[in-house]
């Protein structure tokens, strides 16, 4: 059976990645080696030397600049790794020429960029996702579960705690994607690291604490949330431990007096097997959401709405601790919009 003889939901996507850095060549590029489906068919870079290496390296053609990528007709859908700068510029221009676009981590960077890409979407239909992989990571996609098990059984309020050594983009959106939008932020800091007092729409407290560590090489995330009867708390989306009674138990139990904790750990099947990690903090599942998404339909998880309200509450966090004051995002949002507060333009750094 040839290429041309498949149908269409049997033809593997093509797909196409602006920028060949660390992330493309050490995330994205083997994540897709393994994947059913899909097939590499390009490559960006910004320089002629990188792009050079990059096609003798991967046998594909990559040019010199984002433009004849996404203008590309045998690239389907195109994965944005560039420069924090370009991010906007490049999802923008693959929409514009038809493409799907997966959005490596912090994509939206001004409100004017958020919009955009929201008319955009609208306007072609395609599927726009952005990189917050803890939202796939299995640890958190099994903590999700059992949370909402525990609210239909417990109602009420909950009280987290989150800790992220290297930035906080994606602890901002792991708590968002738990407990819904953020209502306010109040944060403390200074050059070794910051904390953060968050409320929920939904009545959930949580305190974030971020340390300006010096290595990324080994990051340690911590999240925990805790009400009257419960705790429940997941290290390093490795290990998940709930405090308390479940009305399922699939982990394994330790039993004490008083209470019982089960405890969750993430398995492997062959096709992880050598990228275990890229499927542990989430990479791996996400992209295959993201081509499943592109196949069958659906809006992603993280997606324009998220990343924006991400956005706010970030450049809100600059400000708090610029002022000290407690920030409404409702507020904050409208008089960004209204061009009555300077938006801080430091969503861009982790």
């Amino acid at each position: 059976m040839t290429a041309e003889t498949l149908s269409q939901a049997e033809k593997p996507i093509r797909i196409g990645i602006a920028g060949v850095g660390y992330h493309t060549r050490g995330l994205f590029i083997p994540c897709l080696m393994v994947m059913d489906g899909v097939e590499l068919t390009a490559l960006a870079s910004s320089r002629q030397e990188t792009a050079s290496a990059a096609q003798a390296k991967y046998r594909v053609p990559c040019y010199v600049g984002y433009e004849k990528l996404v203008a590309d007709e045998n690239v389907d859908a195109i994965l944005v790794s560039t420069s924090s700068q370009l991010l906007e510029t490049v999802a923008c221009a693959a929409l514009e020429n038809g493409k799907h676009v997966f959005v490596e981590t912090m994509g939206i960077m001004t409100p004017a960029g958020g919009k955009r890409l929201r008319e955009l979407e609208q306007k072609t239909g395609k599927v726009i996702q952005f990189g917050y992989c803890r939202e796939y990571a299995p640890i958190y996609v099994k903590m999700k579960s059992v949370l909402e098990e525990w609210r239909q059984r417990e109602p009420g309020s909950r009280l987290w705690h989150a800790k992220y050594y290297f930035g906080y983009h994606h602890t901002i959106h792991i708590l968002a994607y738990m407990n819904g939008p953020v209502k306010s932020i109040q944060g403390i800091g200074g050059d070794r690291g910051e904390a953060y007092l968050l409320e929920f729409e939904n009545g959930d407290i949580a305190s974030m604490a971020v340390t300006h560590t010096a290595t990324i090489v080994a990051p340690m995330e911590l999240l925990e949330v805790s009400s009257p009867s419960a705790s429940m708390s997941a290290y390093n989306y490795w290990e998940l431990r709930f405090m308390g009674n479940l009305t399922d138990v699939y982990g394994y139990e330790a039993r004490f007096d008083s209470v019982s904790q089960t405890v969750w750990h993430p398995s492997f099947t062959a096709p992880y097997y050598e990228l275990s990690s890229q499927y542990l903090h989430g990479t791996q599942p996400e992209l295959e959401g993201f081509i499943n998404n592109i196949r069958h339909g659906g809006r992603p998880v993280n997606n324009v709405d998220t990343a924006e309200h991400a956005m706010y509450v970030k450049a809100a966090s600059r400000e708090t601790l610029r002022t000290g004051e407690r920030i409404l995002i409702q507020d904050y949002i409208a008089s960004v919009n209204a061009g009555e507060q300077n938006f801080i333009g430091l969503v861009s750094q982790y």
